[in-house]
């Protein structure tokens, strides 16, 4: 069994005083359903990690809008521990567990097929970005250029075996975790393999980020209707 750990927990991000991000519509729908109907599609068991004070909010968009089928897990302080709360919903016939932050809604089907692909091969599949923007590092009141064809943005859904991301969240929780791969990277005799991801894969962070990715949806949906 594949699973899903889709992270909406946390308030959020909220632009001019509207919902949190993951909870907005965007063509047609809130932005946590489009990876939700995509991780569907792919095969899994989806769970989403779900703040509290937003579960009942959610519950009454899922009928409104008419979710597919997934399981609700509370989340807690840090989105450490609000993965850390999913792995423990998840059953141990797992084979491989995938983690996605809600506020990336362009992924699709065939992505994440191929991630799921390499970390079935590789024991991991972290999707990786190209840097196009020339970089610079302030340091001591220096700013210190950066070789940018050096350095990769990380996306996810990021994708381990099932015992690794369960023996990995097993730990306690540091302060230097930046996303998944830094959890199951601290284990010792565990190396990451780092896939190529999309283009469009962005995370919505500003609230022009909307109007992007509502081009990127549709222009996609045009594309699949020609």
């Amino acid at each position: 069994m594949k699973v899903a750990i889709i992270v909406a927990a946390g308030s959020g991000k909220r632009f001019g005083g509207q919902l949190p991000k993951q909870f907005l519509i965007l063509n047609n729908q809130p932005v946590l359903a489009h990876s939700i109907e995509v991780f569907k599609e792919s095969g899994a068991h989806v769970i989403v990690v779900l703040s509290p004070d937003m579960v009942e909010y959610w519950k009454e968009l899922c009928q409104q809008y008419g979710m597919p089928e997934h399981e609700i897990v509370l989340g807690g302080n840090e989105r450490y521990h609000s993965v850390k709360n999913a792995i423990a919903a998840i059953p141990d016939a797992c084979a491989l567990v995938a983690i996605h932050d809600a506020a990336r809604p362009a992924i699709d089907v065939a992505f994440v097929h191929r991630m799921w692909e390499a970390a079935e091969r590789n024991g991991s599949a972290i999707p990786y970005w190209p840097i196009a923007d020339s970089l610079r590092m302030e340091q001591d009141g220096q700013w210190k250029i950066i070789d940018r064809n050096l350095v990769r943005s990380i996306q996810t859904p990021q994708c381990f075996r099932w015992e690794w991301i369960r023996n990995a969240y097993a730990g306690q929780f540091e302060n230097t975790f930046t996303d998944d791969a830094s959890v199951v990277e601290r284990m010792k005799d565990v190396h990451l393999h780092f896939e190529l991801g999309m283009a469009e894969n962005i995370k919505i962070t500003q609230s022009q980020d909307l109007e992007i990715m509502k081009s990127i949806l549709e222009n996609r949906n045009n594309k699949s209707e020609a």
